[in-house]
């Protein structure tokens, strides 16, 4: 009977040792920070490697480890969301750093007796009941760190607002400091020419980013995802001597109010409505919408200066 046991339990125990083992590998690399730094990865990563080995064994290791790693990286794609950042950040609540913390705290404290084995083999005996312990709260672990995940990344670019043909449009996330964002990016890239916005939203779509190159200065509202694709709303600033091919070649006749040319069926258009020109003289402003939810012309209509004067016609020379 005693040799039953034995044989029982050994077996359990080799049976354990290897699910014990992925599931190390799986929490603890998630659980990397910035995953974008190669050189952090690695560095944790290989005694991450050597401990998840030494507690499948030399039987296992081979199996079990990458197995670990293969399911880290598979569930932590899983569980993003469509254009969520992308950049290896983690997205967890302070309740969720808890209950993770517990769990991994109990998956080790229950596999010390196999890592006592592995690391003092004379000295140290094994039953498979803390290993299923290990197993159990480092399972835990892993399903927290996936419900986080899944339901803080939902929403880390705001509500879905408008869903069509695969794609979803989301109210994105406000821009801090916007109207001092812009204004710098005017006085770098714009020549001295005063930006122009529609304000903090367009429409339920949030001033969400603001990047700017040379003589171009770029607003987006909204976002979208899976990529590609294009977000629901962007006005492109940029400076422009002489009148753009949009208002000399334009497909209807150009409305000019005060001096300030708006063109509502420009050349390069996706769809009737998807985009809209304005022109002050120097600066080209060009409004893409999303084709089906609004049209660029009714942005266009509310469409004024940062600093809160109205809209007039530039000087007419470079």
């Amino acid at each position: 009977m005693a040799r039953a046991d034995t044989w029982g339990t050994r077996t359990t125990e080799y049976a354990l040792r290897p699910v014990l083992a992925l599931l190390i590998a799986a929490v603890g690399t998630w659980l990397i920070p910035d995953k974008s730094s190669v050189g952090l990865v690695l560095a944790v990563s290989l005694p991450l490697v050597v401990v998840s080995g030494g507690v499948a064994g030399l039987r296992f290791a081979w199996l079990a480890v990458p197995a670990g790693l293969i399911a880290s990286v598979l569930a932590y794609r899983a569980t993003d969301c469509a254009g969520c950042g992308g950049g290896g950040e983690e997205v967890v609540s302070p309740l969720g750093w808890t209950l993770l913390v517990v769990a991994v705290a109990g998956g080790i404290a229950s596999s010390g007796p196999l890592l006592a084995r592995w690391l003092f083999p004379a000295r140290s005996c094994l039953r498979p009941v803390p290993v299923l312990g290990g197993v159990v709260l480092f399972g835990a672990a892993f399903g927290v760190l996936a419900a986080i995940r899944q339901s803080e990344n939902a929403t880390v670019r705001g509500e879905v607002v408008y869903e069509a043909h695969g794609i979803r449009y989301q109210s994105g996330r406000p821009y801090d400091g916007a109207g001092s964002s812009i204004d710098q990016a005017a006085r770098e890239s714009l020549r001295g020419e005063p930006p122009v916005w529609v304000g903090l939203r367009a429409g339920p779509f949030e001033l969400s980013s603001i990047q700017w190159a040379p003589d171009m200065v770029l607003l987006v509202y909204g976002a979208c995802g899976p990529a590609p694709c294009s977000p629901p709303v962007t006005l492109t600033m940029k400076w422009h001597c002489g009148a753009p091919p949009e208002v000399t070649n334009a497909l209807s006749p150009p409305v000019t109010r005060d001096g300030v040319v708006f063109v509502d069926e420009p050349i390069g258009a996706s769809a009737p409505g998807a985009k809209n020109v304005v022109w002050t003289g120097r600066l080209q402003v060009t409004i893409y919408a999303l084709p089906g939810f609004f049209e660029a012309g009714q942005i266009a209509g509310t469409l004024r200066r940062l600093d809160g004067r109205p809209l007039v016609a530039a000087e007419p020379y470079c």
